[in-house]
């Protein structure tokens, strides 16, 4: 992304935070982090669904283990948005503070 479009895309956000109230503001990008979070998730599902492994018991063909790469999959999502985000968290935000703006005009 060049920076040109960076500070573009910045300047809108810091535009539409002016008529948002805060706290749905953190809300919108709580809810933006989590949906990042899901999407990595799902894009780690198939890699792990090939792997045949239970650390508790060596089998990896059980519902444990199928619960436990589920879970693995999961957090790993989590961590990989909040300390390594792949930039999806941004212009979703920048999309439900338009939405927001749109829905509190409309009223």
């Amino acid at each position: 992304m060049s920076a040109d479009l960076a500070i573009y895309q910045a300047a809108a956000i810091q535009k539409l935070e002016t008529q948002v109230d805060p706290k749905i503001q953190n809300d919108l990008k709580k809810s933006s982090k989590e949906f990042e979070a899901v999407f990595m998730g799902q894009m780690l599902k198939p890699m792990f669904e090939e792997i045949n492994f239970n650390p508790m018991s060596g089998d990896g063909n059980s519902a444990q283990s199928d619960t436990y790469k589920g879970m693995l999959v999961e957090q790993m999502g989590k961590s990989l948005a909040n300390y390594s985000s792949i930039g999806l968290a941004e212009p979703v935000y920048r999309t439900l503070l338009e939405a927001q703006v749109s829905a509190q005009q409309g009223q």
